[in-house]
């Protein structure tokens, strides 16, 4: 010990440089076990933030929360299950379950009378008229009072056809209350033929959330419309011609395909993209690709459908 007080005493540059070395190295454990509790806290949060009395993961999250899937048939069998009074997902990869007796405690949607009210304070400067459709995460009743249309009773689809200029709109509804997949049976397919019936002569836009046909990746297809579905309305639209386009949303990204001979765009987010990864094992994973919304114009008798970023990117400059 006195000896290694002399030798600092002797040279004391030389002991600040190891003392200063170490402190750093204490410094940067102590921010590795920061990043490593927020990537815990992270996975695991909306875990410990469930208000279910059981979470249900599928075999796949074995290694990681974030690879479990529970398809719709999956979610099936839970609700089930006797004594399941409700279920609900943290997005599609766990599953929350409520039985009678434990509390009032049921999951709820993140839907609310001022989420809609800001909406339509921020719509407001527009001038044109507002047709809203619901998503899988909207309650219909919020939003039919915060943008019509009136009627159809607590909890009724929220569908009707408008005209816009040289177009006619039929908005259709393919939400499934608590789920994120979508639907139409046989009754809303019926509603929408008859629409469809009463004007073949307006070319017309049909809108609706979900999109009608597969993306390519399995893990937003499982979520997507009912294949039987698909199926009806490939046959309803090739029957119906007047049908210029099919929009849609849902997957949080920009697509273009067809059913019935009809185009079908379906828009990017207003908000965050999905990562595009079109593998057997993909993920639901979003990236901060730049948000957009669909344009469509009518040129002639054509209708012309583009896709338009929303921020600052400069003011625009001459190619030549």
């Amino acid at each position: 010990m006195k000896l290694a007080l002399r030798e600092m005493r002797r040279r004391p540059g030389r002991f600040a440089i190891a003392a200063a070395l170490l402190t750093l190295i204490a410094m940067l454990l102590m921010l590795l076990g920061g990043l490593l509790d927020g990537l815990i806290a992270r996975s695991t949060g909306a875990i410990r933030a469930q208000r279910a009395d059981l979470v249900v993961f599928s075999a796949t999250a074995e290694k990681s929360f974030l690879r479990s899937r529970i398809p719709p048939k999956l979610r099936a069998r839970v609700e089930a299950v006797p004594g399941v009074q409700r279920t609900g997902g943290i997005g599609v990869t766990q599953l929350g379950a409520r039985v009678p007796g434990n509390g009032p405690r049921d999951l709820v949607d993140v839907a609310s009378a001022q989420a809609y009210a800001r909406v339509r304070e921020l719509l407001a400067p527009l001038a044109m008229p507002i047709h809203a459709i619901p998503g899988n995460h909207d309650d219909r009743d919020l939003l039919r009072a915060a943008f019509g249309p009136d009627g159809g009773g607590a909890g009724a689809p929220i569908r009707h056809a408008a005209r816009c200029g040289p177009l006619r709109l039929v908005a259709c509804d393919t939400t499934v209350s608590g789920q994120d997949a979508g639907a139409l049976g046989p009754e809303r397919l019926a509603w929408l033929e008859a629409e469809l019936e009463r004007d073949r002569a307006t070319p017309t836009l049909l809108a609706m959330h979900h999109p009608p046909l597969l993306i390519g990746m399995d893990v937003l297809d499982e979520i997507g419309l009912a294949e039987a579905d698909r199926v009806a309305l490939h046959e309803l639209i090739a029957a119906n011609p007047q049908v210029k386009r099919i929009v849609a949303g849902h997957v949080h990204r920009g697509a273009v395909g067809g059913i019935g001979g009809c185009p079908v765009f379906v828009c990017p987010s207003s908000y965050l993209q999905l990562a595009l990864d079109l593998r057997a094992d993909s993920e639901i994973a979003l990236v901060r690709e730049p948000p957009c919304f669909g344009l469509h114009v009518t040129l002639d008798d054509e209708l012309i459908s583009h896709v338009v970023p929303i921020g600052d990117y400069g003011s625009p400059f001459r190619l030549y």
